[in-house]
């Protein structure tokens, strides 16, 4: 029940919006940096240097923890850089403290395509660093992205007397549990659920067997304060 989510705005200059930042080895008048985090595909970061002397750097303002990453080239696949490493800084100096999550070479692309890659990367950083190794043009990058993935660590569920825990992360595991009492409920409960990235309607069915007749009403109890009610119909 994850999903990967951008950790970056839309970047309308090289600082803005705050506390976000992004620099880089050089950058050409007509490819600016920042254009490869402007979510716009028909720009592009460009430099005259070669990959092997180039480097992409982000700052988040605060430590973020990075999942993915991927990067779109505004060039012919031939164009494309062949070898780059994703590096990440808690000082942003890249002097030698840095941290390589991973490493890419002999890469082959699509005219304009994009590479996606996940990374096991289980720690928080403020400065992420895109060093590009090798290929023979110079730069022309489209988009750059960190992701990171998101997840409800665990569902909780009534399943008559018991309660069901299940683990949303990518490796699904479902736990029952004996005794539906409140230790349990709340150790393995969860305090939110947020399902608006998966499905695009939530319905809130109610079952009884009893007939409602004339003069009698129905009344059931819906906390609006975590959840949107678009609609109520009652049948």
């Amino acid at each position: 029940m994850g999903y990967y989510s951008s950790l970056l705005p839309v970047m309308t200059s090289a600082a803005a919006p705050a506390p976000f930042a992004v620099q880089a080895n050089e950058q050409v008048a007509s490819g600016l940096v920042y254009y490869a985090l402007d979510k716009n595909p028909s720009t592009a970061w460009q430099a005259n240097s070669l990959p092997a002397n180039s480097w992409f750097k982000v700052d988040f303002g605060k430590e973020v923890k990075v999942s993915k990453y991927s990067i779109t080239t505004n060039s012919p696949a031939v164009q494309a850089p062949t070898g780059f490493d994703l590096e990440a800084s808690v000082s942003g100096l890249f002097t030698g403290e840095q941290v390589k999550l991973d490493i890419r070479a002999a890469q082959t692309w699509v005219d304009k395509g994009t590479l996606q890659f996940e990374i096991n990367n289980t720690n928080k950083y403020r400065y992420y660093r895109v060093k590009f190794t090798s290929g023979a043009y110079s730069m022309n990058i489209a988009e750059i992205d960190f992701l990171v993935f998101l997840t409800n660590d665990k569902l909780l569920l009534s399943k008559g007397d018991k309660f069901i825990s299940t683990n949303t992360k990518p490796t699904t595991q479902v736990i029952e549990l004996d005794v539906a009492d409140e230790d349990r409920y709340i150790r393995y409960g969860l305090d939110s659920l947020d399902f608006s990235p998966v499905f695009n309607e939530k319905k809130h069915l109610v079952a009884t067997s009893s007939v409602l007749n004339t003069g009698k009403t129905y009344e059931h109890a819906i906390e609006m304060s975590k959840r949107q009610i678009n609609k109520i119909t009652l049948n």
